[in-house]
């Protein structure tokens, strides 16, 4: 099938990855990234053979995408937690100023922004901060368990001399606290550091630099995925 890349603009997701195949006269649509992954690798995997090995959804490696996928989401309620009351950041980092996005949504979230931050606020609980200490708990013990796993040594997650799809899922939700340079890939500089922490709460920043100076071994990690195998500006 024919393949095209795409990303999605939308305040509602923000900018996502999105593939489109084409089968004959129609296009399909695959819009997560894991499921996109997934697709990649039972579609390409008789043609190019150990090329996709990086991308073999053992069950080991699935199970360590689902603990990063709550990772991720807890690290959505931290953000949240340090931003919700900043509104021009949310609004930068809801694409309400990017011409991608269509012009009626950009107005729509500008107008509904009190609206959107009660349900975000109930969604993630937070005015509750028994909840959110709970949430950074589960972050810090995540990212020792990876720590630890990095202590003997290992380039990479599963142990492997180059990355698969699970340092792929883990660093891409890490990049929110160790901010590291080319985080978009030169699609947005909303999240591109330094340029974006001029406009980040205090709150926020100190809890990544806390992070950052705990776990040293994770964020030269995460580091070094951004520096070597993250497409840079010119490349997209």
């Amino acid at each position: 099938p024919k393949l095209q890349r795409s990303s999605a603009h939308s305040w509602i997701t923000g900018t996502v990855p999105v593939m489109h195949v084409k089968h004959g006269i129609t296009w399909s649509r695959i819009g997560n990234s894991s499921d996109i992954l997934k697709y990649l690798y039972g579609r390409y995997l008789p043609e190019v053979g150990k090329s996709a090995e990086f991308l073999k959804p053992t069950p080991e490696a699935v199970e360590m995408e689902k603990k990063y996928d709550k990772y991720g989401a807890d690290l959505q309620g931290w953000l949240y937690y340090r931003s919700i009351k900043h509104k021009e950041m949310c609004l930068r980092g809801w694409m309400a100023f990017d011409e991608r996005v269509p012009l009626y949504q950009r107005i729509l979230i500008r107008i509904f922004y009190p609206m959107a931050a009660r349900f975000l606020t109930g969604i993630f609980k937070l005015n509750s901060s028994t909840a959110f200490e709970k949430r950074v708990l589960r972050i810090k013990g995540v990212i020792q368990e990876v720590e630890d796993m990095l202590m003997d040594g290992r380039d990479f997650l599963e142990g492997g001399s180059e990355p698969t799809f699970v340092d792929i899922t883990f660093a891409s939700v890490s990049g929110l606290w160790v901010m590291p340079q080319n985080f978009s890939g030169g699609v947005t500089r909303v999240t591109d550091f330094p340029h974006a922490k001029d406009r980040m709460p205090e709150a926020l920043l100190a809890d990544a630099a806390e992070w950052r100076e705990q776990f040293p071994r994770v964020t030269k990690y995460v580091e070094g995925l951004y520096g070597k195998h993250r497409f840079k500006e010119k490349e997209i």
